[in-house]
């Protein structure tokens, strides 16, 4: 099953690795701070329109009121989106510019 912004992996396309900067805003904390992400996956039957996926975790995360784990959880949600078939995926966000100070948080679905 495909989505509107995915396409066949016809390539043999066995992992999907990116790297993104987030700024957002936690309530908790009450400042600004950046995620600093790396994001894998292996697509299945689809892979992604990767102009579209940058695009829409900017929409969904960018500048936004969020804590880490709902920006994990956002991302998580827009790579299923758009491929479905997806796997093995590894959510993990270094925030080196927050209270605390060099905080990992690291999410992994195997089975999704």
């Amino acid at each position: 099953m495909y989505s509107e912004y995915s396409f066949p992996n016809k390539y043999g396309i066995s992992k999907i690795t990116l790297t993104k900067k987030i700024h957002c805003y936690c309530r908790l904390g009450g400042d600004w701070y950046t995620n600093q992400l790396e994001i894998s996956f292996k697509p299945g039957a689809e892979i992604p329109d990767y102009v579209y996926l940058d695009k829409a975790i900017e929409e969904r995360c960018e500048k936004q009121d969020l804590i880490i784990e709902e920006v994990i959880n956002n991302i998580s949600n827009i790579i299923l989106e758009q491929c479905p078939s997806a796997t093995d995926l590894h959510i993990t966000s270094y925030v080196d510019d927050s209270v605390p100070k060099n905080m990992f948080v690291k999410v992994e679905k195997y089975e999704l």
